[in-house]
């Protein structure tokens, strides 16, 4: 065998190795000539495009039908053809084209690159290009656009940490529920927004939960860079990689604070309300009284309320009018 190599022409043996390379390549290869006739395609180009499709564009002087540009709709002329352009001798790199044939009827998106063909006296004979599928990727590519589009864009603070915890990414309601700005925040750890409200139990129990694999979620009280502390609903869940093992962590906080705030009005105007009505039963009591009563309280929660510069004490307080001798009382309430 090695003697009868020996015997083929040193051209012809580098064609039949290019020959073999361009039918293996998982890439579509087609060449044309200067008038535009192809050549040669290989099985990849086939595949993607269709025989009867590339059969269709042997003469490149003749209009194409099926080649678009990217917005699916406009048809590419023929004289601007990445094929038509390399002929030319122009160079193309990496061009996004659609692609719809009676052989691919959901159409297929290819990304071309085409050269020109020189001959031995650097003279453009002919065109070549080469191309990939590449319709999954660009649904994927726009998968990804539209979630990053949704994390810049959502009201709830995003941020994703490698897995020592070190944030890699925060997102802008997160600078704006925080105050802290992106650049502030990236290389530091979460343990910026620590209250010191939460004790070591609260701790265990949330590493706890990632150690089985499932997400953390509860309510937490993160202090803002001003010092503010505010509540949020939190979830924060463990990336993994294809061995399991933890990569990055994610967390999806909403600031509730308002909220919070909310209910304990409600809960304070109930309580007093069930109050009312007990002593309205128990002691027939003049509204004129009843309403004293009413406004010292909601004074007092206001003034409280000011002064109090953790959360925890006014979401958790409760009106209870036995425990709040600290105000003088009417002098009809004090005579009975």
């Amino acid at each position: 065998m090695a003697t009868m190599m020996e015997h083929k022409p040193e051209g012809l043996e580098q064609a039949e190795a290019l020959h073999t390379i361009f039918e293996s390549l998982p890439l579509g290869v087609i060449v044309a000539d200067q008038r535009g006739r192809i050549m040669f395609s290989n099985p990849a180009a086939v595949r993607i495009l269709g025989l009867e499709f590339i059969d269709a564009i042997t003469e490149m002087g003749s209009a194409v039908e099926g080649w678009y540009l990217p917005d699916q709709v406009s048809l590419i002329p023929t004289d601007e053809l990445p094929l038509a352009r390399a002929i030319r001798g122009e160079k193309v790199v990496d061009e996004l084209v659609f692609v719809c044939s009676p052989q691919v009827h959901a159409g297929v998106w290819i990304r071309v690159d085409g050269w020109p063909l020189k001959d031995a006296d650097g003279m453009v004979s002919g065109g070549v290009v080469m191309f990939h599928d590449f319709t999954q990727g660009r649904e994927e590519r726009q998968h990804f656009v539209l979630l990053s589009r949704v994390v810049q864009q959502t009201a709830d603070s995003v941020i994703l940490t490698d897995r020592q915890g070190v944030i890699q990414y925060v997102n802008p309601a997160f600078e704006v529920t925080t105050g802290y700005g992106k650049d502030e925040a990236l290389g530091q750890t979460p343990r910026i927004l620590k209250s010191g409200l939460h004790d070591a139990e609260f701790y265990r129990q949330m590493w706890a939960q990632f150690a089985r694999g499932l997400p953390f979620k509860g309510m937490v009280i993160n202090r803002k860079k001003t010092g503010e502390l505010y509540w949020a609903q939190q979830t924060i869940t463990s990336m993994r990689d294809e061995a399991d093992n933890v990569t990055h962590f994610i967390s999806v906080s909403q600031d509730i604070t308002e909220i919070r705030k909310k209910q304990e009005q409600e809960n304070q105007t109930s309580t007093f309300a069930e109050a009312q009505g007990r002593f309205h039963t128990d002691h027939k009591w003049p509204e004129s009284i009843l309403r004293s009563l009413q406004e010292m309280s909601v004074n007092e929660s206001v003034d409280d309320s000011k002064q109090d510069s953790s959360l925890a004490a006014p979401f958790s307080r409760r009106i209870d009018l036995q425990e709040r001798p600290r105000k003088k009382l009417p002098d009809q309430i004090r005579t009975r």
